[in-house]
């Protein structure tokens, strides 16, 4: 008796390398799965020579296997219920809605894909609602009790508020239309994307403008010179393909994303009254503090599916 646990004590010792000889293989398996409590890789890293694993110490290719499909399981259940989050609320509002009580008109757009100037394809797989027109100020005055804008008008795209800002009128309109019965569950009232928001302004398009490769002061309010220049009102010029107004100049608007993973940071689209035409067009990227509030700053808002 005493000769076989000397063995299995001089086996342990040994370590995990392989060997040759059946038998002492099989005497460390045994330590190896035995019922002290102690895992393969406790008991190999607590032997010389740890950098050496034995097989069982390794997990094996079915196991990893498992884990992977589990992940990607879930990920579709979660894409199935998005889905239907969003096909709900298609079903319900139709192509058209307008945002009670405010009066905000929003457009549906349609999953699809687009093209980034450096040849890049961007895939959007969930619908969802966009603003018509940006956000006026008097639909911002009657969820949020003030308006902040410089340039005053009721029918003026609402500027000098900050991305933040932005943030709690988005929160703030979603719990009232929450009480109120009129919001379905899953959804909430949000800024879009980056990768949204110039999907909506191409729509369709490849140019470096919704209507073209040149600028004109016909098709938007950007600064061409003139030193007058200021906001215009939200239903100005003329729409572009599929329907939304001022997507090009007039006032950058906020996108909920970070820029370059920095906090600080987050992305503006579409230029304004006060920049040149270069800034207006569909792919250009503004980046810029969370807290600025200028007067060429506002949103447009979006409706879709809350993650």
């Amino acid at each position: 008796m005493m000769f076989w646990i000397l063995t299995l004590v001089l086996t342990l010792l040994w370590g995990c390398d392989d060997s040759s000889d059946f038998e002492n293989q099989k005497v460390k398996d045994v330590i190896l799965t035995s019922a002290s409590g102690e895992s393969c890789q406790g008991s190999c890293d607590s032997l010389p020579g740890k950098d050496k694993k034995c097989d069982k110490c390794q997990p094996s290719r079915e196991s990893v296997e498992i884990v992977k499909n589990k992940e990607i399981s879930k990920k579709e259940e979660m894409d199935k219920l998005y889905w239907q989050y969003t096909k709900n609320v298609h079903d319900k509002f139709g192509d058209l809605y307008v945002v009670p009580n405010i009066g905000l008109e929003m457009l549906w757009v349609q999953p699809g894909s687009f093209e980034l100037e450096k040849k890049q394809e961007k895939h959007i797989h969930l619908g969802f609602y966009l603003g018509k027109y940006e956000v006026s100020q008097v639909q911002w005055e009657s969820v949020m009790g003030q308006n902040p804008s410089l340039f005053k008008g009721p029918n003026r795209p609402v500027e000098q508020i900050s991305w933040v800002d932005a943030v709690k009128f988005c929160e703030k309109l979603t719990q009232v239309e929450i009480f109120a019965g009129r919001l379905p569950h899953g959804v909430s009232y949000q800024l879009p994307n980056n990768i949204e928001w110039e999907y909506a302004c191409r729509a369709g398009t490849s140019s470096l403008f919704s209507w073209g490769d040149s600028s004109a002061t016909k098709f938007a309010n950007y600064d061409d010179g003139d030193p007058s220049g200021e906001t215009r009102k939200v239903n100005s010029y003329s729409p572009n393909p599929w329907g939304f107004f001022n997507m090009h100049g007039n006032c950058w608007e906020f996108c909920s994303d970070i820029s370059d993973a920095n906090s600080l940071f987050r992305f503006a689209r579409g230029g304004s009254w006060s920049d040149g035409s270069d800034f207006m067009r569909s792919a250009y990227r503004y980046q810029i503090q969370r807290d600025s509030n200028y007067n060429n700053l506002g949103i447009r808002l979006a409706l879709k599916v809350s993650k």
